[in-house]
């Protein structure tokens, strides 16, 4: 509910804070007295255009603060979080200079003007002669046939169904950015497996290429090394071997002095043998090298090529390698992307088809819950005084010949709220033709609309505050008692705030609030005051006979708020 509005400098309201109640409450004062005014600043809180004109003369801005106390989740949904001046109040502040710029807060922290009257719109419906009217706006159309009992459930499927396809199609369309990817670096992908296989290089076979190369490119110097060193060790004269022998025959001489020079002369022997092994064992290796420069030309063309690989592909064999596992991956990969893409293109089918379904299911729930609003609509007009009144609900479909989505054949824009697309027509006097709502009502008869709409539709509005700006606009008499207990027993449900010059109606408020204007020095101030129950009675009478109160306009004033009374107890 709105708690209180503080407004300052604000046309003729120099400092006003006015705290409101639950139900209903009634604002009555002679024409010209400023009640408009004081819509006209709850209209400025909830984002209507502001203009410099409002500020009063000689100040340099206006100031309206408006404090809700509202549920937490709403807290919530107006993005403010848990954290005004109590938990579950929301505090809107703006501040209009008279440069043109405005400034706008919601818990004391800044916010543009779409998201204050986005959070305007969570809160309050403004209906009278002002912006602020959501019965106005087509868009907001579908939530009120919505709200008039249509099955949830199906409201959630098509929601929850559209969302699964809208994931589908942006998996489908990342599938097949990926794929055309690929495909676009699938000549590239098989050149560079061919190549690598082609070449078909072994772990290790660089290193021992290097090494064999090695070896070849030296076979005429290890040959003639090798050489000398069999005529060093055995063949040449003065050779190692010759020359151990005569070190072990010398030593051997000696045995027969001392068993020691013996066992040193066996020591001989046993070196000479290694000197042999190794002269066989070096032997043997180097028979096996030849001088083949075929072989050599082959191996460096071999390194060559790993060479050009590594220049390619990395700079090491180990990157080659990688590269190929790589290139081949891709390729299986490409593969596979295409029986994913054909499962989730399946998967997509499926999901429009069953939003179709659902979408259609939604459809026909939305004409029955039409035809049924429209007669309750209807006869809730005839009962405000508006006996010729028609209104009708269209829904109908925008096709869309580049939508995704088919409904009953036919391609058609779709949201998360289905594919129908809802307005409210009326005709309210005989022989007029019916037109869409906002081209054809006066303020009080949006006013009177509103209020058959939301007397139809008050248990499912979430909207917690409604202001009804000239609802009293020609009617009188029984009308008026109908209108008073239609506004009466929406204050039941939400907290409405009405400007009024009826009796009747004003006889049925909750609270009671009375606008007056005075003059002080050479200055105009518009003032309001909540009045209690005895003053009820004066007030109500001045709206039957003027200023000029009499008994009988008292006793009619006192027999509507006992009528009033009793019908709060029944």
């Amino acid at each position: 509910m709105l708690k209180q509005i503080t407004i300052r400098n604000y046309a003729l309201i120099d400092e006003m804070s006015v705290v409101f109640g639950p139900g209903l409450n009634i604002l009555t004062g002679e024409t010209g007295a400023g009640k408009s005014i004081i819509l006209g600043a709850i209209g400025l809180i909830l984002g209507e255009r502001a203009r410099t004109d409002i500020i009063r003369q000689g100040a340099s801005s206006a100031v309206v603060e408006a404090l809700f106390e509202v549920p937490d989740e709403m807290v919530r949904e107006a993005g403010a979080g848990a954290d005004g001046p109590d938990s579950g109040c929301l505090l809107l502040r703006r501040e209009v200079f008279d440069t043109g710029r405005s400034r706008c807060f919601v818990n004391d922290s800044p916010v543009t003007l779409n998201q204050l009257t986005a959070i305007g719109d969570i809160l309050v419906d403004l209906h009278g002669q002002h912006e602020h009217q959501a019965l106005l706006r087509p868009e907001r159309h579908l939530d009120y046939l919505d709200n008039s009992g249509v099955d949830g459930a199906l409201i959630r499927a098509v929601r929850d169904a559209y969302h699964a396809v809208r994931q589908l199609q942006e998996k489908y369309a990342d599938l097949t950015e990926r794929e055309q990817r690929l495909k676009d670096q699938r000549e590239l992908l098989e050149f560079q497996s061919g190549e690598i296989r082609l070449a078909d290089p072994k772990p290790g076979e660089e290193e021992n290429l290097t090494r064999e190369e090695a070896v070849l490119r030296s076979a005429e110097r290890i040959a003639r090394t090798v050489g000398t060193v069999r005529d060093a060790l055995y063949e040449g004269e003065g050779s190692v071997q010759e020359r151990l022998s005569a070190v072990r025959a010398l030593l051997g001489e000696l045995g027969s002095v001392d068993p020691a020079f013996q066992g040193w002369a066996d020591e001989i022997d046993s070196t000479a043998i290694q000197v042999q092994d190794i002269l066989r064992r070096i032997t043997a290796a180097t028979d096996r090298i030849e001088d083949n420069p075929g072989r050599l030309e082959e191996i460096r063309e071999r390194l060559a090529l790993f060479g050009r690989l590594k220049k390619k592909y990395g700079g090491s064999m180990e990157a080659v390698a990688e590269r190929l596992s790589r290139a081949e991956e891709d390729l299986a990969r490409m593969e596979s992307l295409k029986d994913e893409i054909l499962r989730t293109e399946s998967e997509l089918e499926a999901g429009k088809t069953g939003l179709a379904r659902a979408c259609a299911s939604l459809s026909a729930a939305r004409r029955e819950a039409g035809r049924r609003l429209e007669r309750a609509v209807q006869e809730a007009l005839a009962e405000l005084g508006l006996p010729h009144g028609r209104f009708e609900i269209r829904i109908d479909r925008r096709e869309d010949a580049r939508s995704w989505m088919t409904v009953d054949g036919t391609p058609v824009a779709v949201t998360a709220d289905g594919a129908d697309r809802v307005e409210f027509f009326i005709s309210l006097n005989p022989g007029e033709p019916i037109k869409p709502l906002a081209h054809v009502a006066s303020g009080g008869e949006v006013s009177r609309i509103m209020l058959a709409l939301k007397s139809v539709l008050a248990d499912a509005d979430r909207v917690p505050v409604l202001i009804f700006d000239e609802i009293d606009t020609g009617i009188s008499g029984r009308i008026a008692h109908t209108v008073g207990r239609k506004l009466k027993a929406l204050g039941g449900r939400h907290q409405v705030l009405c400007i009024t010059h009826l009796p009747q109606i004003a006889s049925m408020g909750d609270s009671h609030f009375s606008v007056s204007k005075r003059v002080a020095g050479d200055r105009t101030f518009t003032d309001i005051r909540r009045i209690d129950r005895d003053e009820r009675a004066l007030e109500i009478a001045k709206l039957i006979g003027g200023e000029t109160v009499t008994e009988t306009a008292m006793a009619t004033a006192r027999e509507l708020l006992a009528t009033r009374m009793e019908s709060s107890n029944g």
